[in-house]
């Protein structure tokens, strides 16, 4: 029975990810950047579009890991796609251990379930995140915490430990998982632990931290601070670390007793909420879902499970880690005002919850039949059909690429007429996944603004040129590729960017449609793209 269990999950979890991988969905800055990052790695050096990257606004593990991958397989964004399944697996596997270790079981194939088929997790496997390898080093260290508390055994707190400090080279992010095992620690008692383990995880990122300051001077942590200044949102960081020192000193207390009186009012067999709220929030199953909502909301029934269900947890060591490291990272999504691809590894936390919801329906089918006067098998089939609708949501999406796909074509219609026109050593200014495909020298827009001098995005403050690997100026580019309206943008923005292009040419114009998706009645996207032929160079 296990193996079949495993064969059906794995099923599930492989035809919504594999199929299309190199192009669906869209490509993203993001993917373009981090390939960047690992083609330069395996090459032996670190540089970022022309520019001597110093790792910011990410720490190196990440990238370390899939250079490796990069360098097997090739240039290219599937590759970075495929170690985002990969890690995925790893979350699959936590998610089962945890649920047939803390609840049986029937909670542990339903939290695979659940894993394999959620349309979130789906949607950000298929992405070249490095967030998608912080979701599986927070489960991790979730499992071995929990370990921990149950057994008593010193040596799953140093495999926490050991998770959590690798998960802090992988994103400065990952310090608020370090602070959610310190408060779960801190509550249960063992304060001189709770120190250790912040102390030691956070260690490799004041190490790394440390050694970029040395090797270069104080602009590491100008970049820093001004990456981090992008989320000003003040208010919000307060509240949170408010939050945390309240956890700190009613958690053992106020805050257990009040969700165990929540939970034990929840499950009443008088009123069986959970089976009509479970019902309500399947209507959202059927959602017309766009690449858009990935990044903009909560396009599926299935995460609003999940909350539900985190509610319902049994009281045990999982319930009391979960809780905290769900609430800390929601908070830092909030205090971010971030919900992209920062939700991650918030979706690998909560997949478990939605997983005790229909664990706890299905096992309470008498109960909802008696109270709801319908059979048994007709409360079966109200459990099973929303769980039916997802799956042919994901089928529609995901199997058959019905969720924003890159339009390869165009694409590479542009790259072809590039690469006819420029030689090894020019240089083109273009897009991040773009330039993968382009057989010369590339940079980014927003480094050729900064070393003309123009602050832009993440790069705000005064260069040296001894920070880039050579002159990557507009003016020194053969060709520019820009959106239509970007040259205008800059005319308003960035004066002396504009000046730069104004005398630049249209060589060759393409469009890249965006499908919206098979769910959706609205029409497509398009949008143009230029490229800009420098006329001094041509």
């Amino acid at each position: 029975m296990e193996k079949r269990f495993w064969f059906l999950i794995l099923l599930f979890f492989f035809v919504f990810r594999l199929p299309g991988l190199c192009c669906c969905p869209q490509w993203f800055w993001d993917e373009g950047a981090n390939l960047e990052y690992a083609s330069n790695l395996m090459e032996g050096g670190a540089e970022y579009f022309g520019y001597r990257y110093n790792f910011v606004p990410h720490p190196p593990a990440y990238i370390v890991l899939t250079s490796l991958l990069v360098g097997v397989l090739g240039r290219h964004i599937w590759v970075l796609r495929l170690f985002s399944v990969l890690c995925a697996l790893g979350g699959l596997f936590f998610a089962v251990r945890l649920g047939q270790e803390h609840g049986g079981g029937s909670l542990g194939w339903f939290s695979g379930l659940v894993f394999a088929v959620f349309p979130e997790l789906i949607f950000w496997n298929k992405t070249g995140y490095a967030n998608n390898l912080l979701g599986l080093q927070a489960l991790a260290s979730i499992y071995f915490l929990t370990t921990y508390l149950k057994s008593g055994e010193n040596r799953f707190l140093a495999y926490t430990v050991l998770v959590l400090g690798f998960a802090c080279l992988t994103q400065y992010t990952a310090a608020v998982f370090v602070l959610a095992a310190f408060v779960v620690l801190y509550a249960k008692g063992q304060k001189s632990k709770s120190c250790m383990v912040f102390l030691f995880s956070i260690s490799p990122l004041l190490l790394f931290a440390g050694y970029m300051v040395f090797f270069w001077e104080g602009f590491f942590l100008e970049d820093l601070v001004n990456y981090f200044s992008f989320y000003p949102h003040a208010s919000a960081v307060a509240l949170m670390v408010i939050f945390l020192f309240f956890l700190l000193k009613v958690y053992s207390k106020g805050l257990l007793r009040f969700f165990d009186y929540l939970s034990r009012t929840y499950e009443s067999d008088e009123t069986p909420a959970d089976f009509v709220v479970y019902l309500l929030a399947s209507l959202f199953s059927l959602k017309m879902v766009t690449t858009q909502n990935f990044f903009e909301g909560f396009p599926s029934a299935i995460l609003i499970w999940c909350f539900i269900g985190l509610i319902k947890l049994r009281k045990s060591s999982l319930r009391d880690v979960l809780w905290v490291y769900t609430g800390v990272w929601f908070l830092a999504l909030l205090s971010a005002n971030r919900w992209d691809h920062m939700s991650i590894p918030l979706v690998y936390l909560t997949s478990l919850g939605a997983a005790v919801l229909v664990e706890g329906l299905w096992r309470r089918v008498k109960v909802f039949s008696e109270k709801t006067l319908l059979s048994p098998k007709q409360v079966k089939l109200l459990i099973t059909l929303p769980l039916i609708l997802i799956l042919g949501v994901d089928i529609l999406l995901f199997s058959f690429g019905g969720i924003g796909c890159m339009d390869v074509e165009s694409l590479m219609g542009a790259i072809a007429y590039v690469n006819r026109n420029v030689g090894e050593g020019d240089l083109v200014v273009g897009m991040s996944y773009i330039n993968q495909y382009l057989e010369c020298e590339t940079t980014i827009h927003s480094l050729s603004l900064a070393y003309d001098g123009v602050p832009f995005a993440y790069f705000r403050r005064e260069y040296e040129d001894r920070e880039f690997v050579g002159d990557i100026s507009f003016s020194n580019a053969g060709y520019t590729i820009v959106p239509a309206g970007l040259r205008d943008y800059l005319k308003k923005e960035y004066p002396p960017a504009y000046n730069v292009l104004a005398d630049f040419n249209v060589a060759y114009s393409f469009n890249l449609s965006n499908k919206k998706s098979h769910l959706n009645q609205d029409k497509d996207t398009v949008t143009e793209f230029l490229v800009l032929e420098n006329p001094s160079l041509a």
